[in-house]
């Protein structure tokens, strides 16, 4: 049993938990075997590689690490307890590891998210991390100190399969890894997320399955979200969470924009509104709701002291400073 609130305040201080047992034996060697297969398939030199070899984990070629990545419930929960809010799952980064990889974070972006460390193929004590680094005053600061790597005070970590890592995607971390092994690391990004970095992220992942050096082209958005409105699983509400928040975060701007420099009481609030739209469809997705037609009033039933402040007060209330503040942050904190 998972101590949850010891692991959301350790990963939120010193940027990683470990979690003890989270798959099955069964689940990792399921992955090990479409992962050695596919990498076998993909690259020609594997035997002879000492350096990492990489797939996206969300292709028909995969479809274990697809359906455990959005299917199944477990490290999407445990994603959305860690970040404190809605998340949504990108691509797992497979890894074919042997020899060292320098020391780096793993997102340039900015977007806030969790990644899961696990490796599938047997025990490994080369993972080492470096505790607090995620946050923006040290991570820069990191920087000039992994020139000295040998120097720097990390935190080895052993783990089994089974096991999972939970870092920040800005943690500085490295491996060192003298016998193959399989790392299979989902990915979930806090939601909503700014829409600029957010496209970029989405423009390298489909980038990662192109064809190169030759590679046999590995899908990455195509596959699993192809027919996603008819599944049973998670693929549906992560295509509903990418439709709902390009919306959001550009309608809060605006409003933002328009409180600071003109503050103009209506045309705010007009804006806060648009935005409760995209704040409505993710409210009714993270409680499993259908988001097809009237998602405002359905989203107050289930959270009626936000929607009343960033819907009904803005619409039946004299507007005032105060409550079209109140709306215009209390939107933003509700975006993660």
């Amino acid at each position: 049993m998972h101590d949850c609130d010891f692991d959301v305040r350790a990963f939120a201080l010193f940027g990683f938990t470990v979690l003890r047992d989270v798959l099955t034996g069964a689940e990792c060697r399921a992955i090990a075997g479409e992962f050695a297969r596919s990498f076998r398939t993909a690259f020609a030199d594997l035997p002879a590689r000492t350096t990492p070899a990489w797939l996206p984990g969300l292709a028909d070629a995969t479809p274990i690490s697809a359906a455990l990545t959005a299917d199944d419930d477990r490290l999407w929960s445990l994603a959305r307890r860690l970040l404190g809010c809605e998340a949504l799952p990108c691509p797992p980064e497979v890894a074919w590891l042997r020899g060292r990889t320098p020391w780096h974070y793993d997102d340039p972006l900015g977007l806030r998210g969790v990644k899961f460390l696990v490796y599938v193929t047997g025990p490994a004590d080369g993972l080492r991390l470096l505790p607090s680094s995620h946050a923006p005053r040290h991570r820069d600061a990191v920087r000039e100190l992994v020139v000295e790597p040998e120097r720097l005070p990390a935190v080895p970590v052993t783990v089994a399969p089974g096991d999972l890592v939970a870092i920040d995607l800005h943690l500085w971390h490295s491996y060192a890894v003298p016998e193959p092994r399989i790392l299979w690391a989902p990915e979930y990004l806090a939601m909503p997320a700014d829409p600029v970095p957010l496209r970029q992220k989405f423009a390298a992942l489909a980038a990662a399955g192109a064809a190169e050096d030759g590679r046999t082209a590995w899908p990455v958005w195509h596959d699993w979200l192809h027919g996603a409105n008819g599944t049973t699983g998670r693929r549906r509400e992560a295509a509903q969470l990418l439709r709902a928040a390009p919306d959001t975060v550009p309608a809060l701007y605006k409003a933002h924009k328009w409180m600071i420099t003109r503050g103009d009481l209506e045309y705010t609030s007009l804006w806060i509104l648009y935005a409760a739209m995209g704040l409505a469809r993710v409210e009714l997705i993270a409680a499993r709701k259908l988001t097809d037609r009237e998602a405002l009033p359905r989203a107050l039933a289930l959270n009626p002291a936000f929607f009343r402040t960033v819907y009904l007060d803005l619409l039946n209330a004299a507007k005032t400073r105060e409550n079209v503040m109140a709306a215009a942050y209390g939107s933003t904190d509700h975006t993660g």
